[in-house]
C-alpha cells in the first residue's frame, strides 16, 4: 500500500482558525509538514510571500515564529503562541490582513503558469488565494491518480468546507475531495462522503444537485476539482451572485463557533458530532494529542507514545496515556507522523 512521501497542504489560504486570522492555519500546517519531511517542494515554510504577509501584520519576530513552528506544535498551540506574541492583533488589524489575503492578485506571468497547468479557462483570473487553491487540488488530485493502483493509505481530506472553488459555491470542494478519496478507497473511515455525510446532502439540497449522480460521475471519471465542478454546474440551474452569497452565509453560519459563558466553546455540528468523550476533567472540552521524543523505526507512533492533554479546572495540564482516557476518536495506534488535523481532534505531525 501507498502511503504519501509528501502531503499537499490542502488548508487554503483564506482558511482561518478561531482567532480569525485567514493563511495562519496554511502557515502552521506548511512548517509542520515541512519539518516533518512531507512538504512538497515548491512551498514556502518560511517568511515569504501569504507567510510573510501574516507574521509582518501581526508584528511576529520571523524568525522566532518559524522557529518555534519548527518544533510542530499543535494548532491551538500555534494561535496561543500568536496571542503571547503578536504586537497587533486588534479587529481592524485583522480585517486589513484577511482583506489582503483574500483580494490579492498575482502578476500575470505567475497567474499565468497557473491556468495553463491546471486547465483553468478565464484567462482573466488572477486572485493568487484562488490560484493557490486550485494548483494545491490539482497537484492533489495527480498524485491520487499515479498511484490509485497501488492502494492508497486512508488519508484525511483536509479541504475545507469554507474553500471554493471558480464557481464560488463553499463545500463543493470538499464534497469532491472526500467522494475522491473515497472513489479509490483512500478516505479515511472516520470520515462520512456523499449520501452518508449531512454536510454533502446539505450541499446538495442547497443547490439543486443530485448527490447520487454526483458521486456516480467521480467514481467512474475520478475527475479534477475543475472537471467536477463543470459536471455540477452543467447539472443544477445556474445560480446569480445572490444566490451564491446566500449559500455561502448558510455555510458559514453551520461553522462558526459561540462562546459560552464560562468561556467554553460550542463548535459547529459536525465538530461536536466527532468530540472526544473522556472522564479527563475539562473546562473548554478540547484534546491536544502530543508524543513522546523518539519515532518507531517505520515512521509510526505506538499507541503507547501518546499522550492526552487536557486543562483541569485549575488551569493545570492532566497528562494521560490514551488508554486510560477511554474513547479519544481520531487517536489510533499507528498514527502516521505527518497526520494533522484542525479542532479537537488534532492527530500528529511528529
Amino acid at each position: 500500500m501507498y502511503r504519501m512521501e509528501k502531503i499537499v497542504p490542502l488548508i487554503g489560504p483564506t482558511v482561518e482558525g478561531p482567532l480569525g486570522v485567514k493563511m495562519l492555519p496554511r502557515t502552521w500546517l506548511k512548517s509542520v509538514l515541512s519539518a516533518a519531511g512531507l512538504l512538497p517542494e515548491g512551498y514556502f515554510d518560511n517568511d515569504k510571500g501569504f507567510n510573510h504577509r501574516v507574521v509582518d501584520a501581526l508584528g511576529l519576530e520571523p524568525e522566532a515564529f518559524f522557529a518555534f513552528l519548527a518544533t510542530q506544535p499543535t494548532y491551538p498551540q500555534t494561535e496561543d503562541y500568536v496571542r503571547a506574541h503578536a504586537s497587533k492583533l486588534d479587529p481592524a488589524t485583522i480585517a486589513a490582513l484577511n482583506d489582503g489575503i483574500a483580494s490579492y492578485e498575482r502578476p500575470e506571468e505567475g497567474a499565468a503558469a497557473v491556468r495553463a497547468l491546471t486547465g483553468i479557462e478565464d484567462l482573466t483570473l488572477r486572485n493568487s488565494a484562488r490560484l493557490l487553491d486550485i494548483d494545491d487540488w490539482y497537484a492533489m488530485h495527480k498524485a491520487v491518480l499515479a498511484h490509485r493502483a497501488d492502494g492508497i493509505a486512508p488519508m484525511i481530506p483536509m479541504v475545507s468546507s469554507a474553500q471554493v472553488g471558480l464557481a464560488g459555491i463553499p463545500h463543493l470542494p470538499r464534497l469532491w475531495m472526500k467522494a475522491l478519496l473515497n472513489a479509490v478507497h483512500a478516505l479515511h473511515p472516520e470520515w462520512k462522503s456523499g449520501l452518508v455525510c449531512g454536510f454533502d446532502k446539505r450541499l446538495a439540497e442547497t443547490i439543486g444537485l443530485d448527490l447520487s449522480a454526483a458521486v456516480a460521475y467521480i467514481n467512474g471519471e475520478l475527475p479534477s476539482y475543475l472537471q467536477f465542478e463543470r459536471w455540477v454546474l452543467a447539472h443544477i440551474t445556474p445560480p446569480d451572485a445572490a444566490t451564491k452569497a446566500n449559500w455561502v452565509e448558510q455555510f458559514d453560519g453551520l461553522k462558526k463557533r459561540r462562546r459560552t459563558g464560562d468561556g467554553g466553546v460550542h463548535r459547529s455540528r459536525r465538530a461536536g458530532s466527532r468530540r472526544a468523550r473522556n472522564d479527563a476533567p475539562q473546562r473548554h472540552g478540547r484534546l491536544e494529542v502530543h508524543a513522546r521524543p523518539g519515532r518507531s523505526p517505520a515512521g509510526r507512533l505506538a499507541r503507547d507514545e501518546l499522550r492526552v492533554v487536557a486543562p483541569h479546572r485549575d488551569g493545570a495540564l492532566a497528562r494521560a496515556p490514551v488508554a486510560a482516557v477511554g474513547v479519544a476518536p481520531g487517536i489510533r495506534a499507528g498514527a502516521e507522523i505527518g497526520d494533522v488535523f484542525l479542532g479537537n481532534r488534532l492527530w500528529i505531525a511528529e
